[in-house]
């Protein structure tokens, strides 16, 4: 929808849990900014565990999963879950180690200093 009526939303769009090379080439060919935002596993799993979702994991089985998703996988050929080559296409990066306001801003100012437009 973004797409059919830009002037809609003037500030662009946000859009989260990008895991596949295949989606991010997609919304780049549209002109999309790539902000990874990268935090240490303690942080990643407080925040998985302060979500409480259904999938819930336990530490080990969080840091197995991480590892899967990062380096990536075989499910699905050359279209799984890699992060690590999504992190490369980044346009911008930054760490969440602060609180949400600290995220907000910090993702303001990493945009603001990337070359390309959103």
């Amino acid at each position: 929808q973004y797409y059919q009526t830009p002037q809609q939303y003037p500030a662009g769009v946000i859009i989260s849990g990008l895991r596949r090379v295949g989606e991010l080439e997609a919304f780049k060919a549209h002109g999309a900014v790539l902000l990874w935002i990268d935090a240490d596993d303690d942080r990643r799993f407080a925040n998985q565990s302060y979500r409480a979702r259904a999938d819930q994991q336990d530490r080990e089985a969080f840091n197995k999963k991480s590892k899967e998703e990062y380096y990536g996988n075989t499910q699905g050929g050359g279209h799984g879950v890699h992060l690590q080559a999504v992190e490369a296409l980044a346009d911008c990066r930054m760490v969440n180690d602060g609180s949400l306001k600290d995220l907000y801003r910090n993702a303001v100012q990493a945009l603001s200093q990337s070359q390309k437009q959103p």
